[in-house]
């Protein structure tokens, strides 16, 4: 036997023992790809977006299935206790999220501090970023100020703490205004390096006039597909913002502002979906 072999296997038997998990598990570009994704904040937050907005909607569908069902003599009572569940469960996700979000502020201040020493090349671009950062210098302690006060960490009025909340959301519904002219100056930067890209492909005879897609040219065909998938993120990114819209508007009023609140979950449920596949994709 090997003395050198740990715990005195030998190695053979080692190898089949404790190393067979390891074995059956396929090398993955998907798994690789799913743990640098999860191992952010923003990937893991996405996807916890995605379970707990998906929750939200099932709620009110399982409960209507088990009146259903109890109308029509097919069980006992009108409740359903796996919609109570998922219900804590969303809960529960909501809470740890806004938790997390506890140290947002410190990227706030690198991207205030960032954008002094490394300007967007868009004047205008520079002026929307500056004004978005200090909005969420607002959102932030806000935010924390009411998550705090929600769990009785310190003593504050019912009403001042809705006014907490209520502010709060103000200011991100600013940043998502503010994002609309941002994601405009994007298109129209996007659009001019297309039109250079076409234009010195004809020019440097790569392509035929009016043919926007680079023939044979491989580092040509290759900076037109990167201008293509920054144009699908901004996509994306421009329905997330379209969907977070209506979702600030109904939290940045004191009585809201849509009667049924499904109707907020179920934007919710499209931007985490959003983002969900723009992060995946941009991994």
């Amino acid at each position: 036997m090997d003395s050198s072999a740990p715990l005195g296997f030998i190695p053979a038997t080692e190898d089949m023992i404790l190393g067979g998990v390891g074995k059956m598990i396929p090398k993955s570009p998907t798994l690789e790809r799913l743990a640098t994704f999860l191992g952010s904040y923003s990937g893991t937050d996405k996807l916890f977006m995605v379970i707990e907005t998906t929750l939200k909607i099932l709620v009110p569908l399982l409960n209507w299935r088990a009146r259903f069902r109890h109308s029509a003599g097919l069980r006992k009572t009108p409740n359903s206790p796996v919609a109570d569940r998922f219900s804590k469960m969303a809960g529960l996700i909501s809470d740890s999220r806004m938790l997390w979000r506890l140290f947002g502020l410190v990227p706030i201040i690198k991207w205030l501090s960032a954008m002094e020493r490394t300007p967007p090349s868009n004047r205008r671009l520079l002026t929307i970023e500056r004004l978005q950062a200090l909005a969420m210098l607002v959102y932030y302690p806000l935010e924390h100020l009411y998550y705090f006060g929600s769990h009785e960490v310190y003593k504050v009025p019912v009403k001042k703490l809705s006014t907490l909340a209520v502010w709060s959301c103000r200011a991100w519904a600013v940043y998502v205004v503010l994002h609309f002219l941002h994601l405009r100056e994007d298109f129209k930067l996007l659009q001019e390096k297309e039109t250079e890209l076409a234009r010195n492909a004809v020019a440097e005879k790569k392509v035929e006039a009016g043919d926007l897609v680079p023939a044979d040219h491989a580092a040509t065909r290759a900076e037109y597909k990167t201008l293509q998938r920054k144009r699908r993120a901004l996509k994306l990114d421009l329905f997330v913002n379209l969907v977070n819209l209506p979702q600030c508007l109904h939290w940045s009023l004191e009585k809201g502002y849509f009667q049924n609140k499904h109707l907020v979950d179920l934007f919710g449920w499209l931007a985490g979906i959003a983002s969900f596949t723009s992060g995946w994709e941009a991994t």
